[in-house]
């Protein structure tokens, strides 16, 4: 199993760097905004917002940071707040119309309680440029250092949001 996701993974990588030629001519640099759901085991479901600075090294790679935020009362109606902010990597297949990608990087998750080192991977989707920028869709799972007797701090987060090059 590990060998056909490890070369799957390599074919995928491969095939996507052709393709990346030269950066993409809106700009090496991009300033993202989103907005959506996180779902923590400790604390259910809550509104999430993220901002990224991403830079384009080829038309299929970039890196960025991003930094993100959510809370909501625990079961003892205690105020839980969550910030994180990560590093990432992130290939996209560029193709007309929507053009997918995968994402994975990892950082910093402060809890109320301290914290911890994590990491996430994540997939979704660009639209086509508008006047606005592109809006995109991504689904992640981010997996973070469990604290001695402490609840499990991972989570999966959904988000709709804006990418504007420069």
């Amino acid at each position: 199993m590990k060998r056909t996701t490890c070369a799957l993974l390599v074919l995928a990588v491969t095939s996507a760097i052709p393709a990346a030629a030269q950066v993409n001519d809106e700009g090496p640099w991009a300033f993202s905004f989103a907005a959506g759901l996180a779902d923590q085991v400790a604390i259910g479901g809550a509104p999430t917002v993220s901002v990224e600075l991403e830079r384009s090294l080829t038309d299929a790679l970039s890196v960025g940071v991003r930094s993100g935020y959510f809370n909501k009362d625990d079961a003892v109606d205690e105020r839980r707040d969550t910030f994180y902010g990560v590093v990432f990597g992130r290939l996209t297949w560029r193709r007309p119309g929507f053009s997918p990608f995968v994402e994975g990087g990892g950082g910093r998750y402060e809890f109320d309680d301290g914290g911890r080192r994590g990491y996430f991977a994540g997939a979704g989707a660009e639209g086509p440029q508008t006047a606005w920028g592109r809006w995109f869709g991504v689904a992640r799972y981010h997996s973070v250092e469990r604290p001695r007797q402490g609840p499990l701090p991972d989570f999966k987060e959904a988000q709709a949001g804006l990418k504007i090059r420069f």
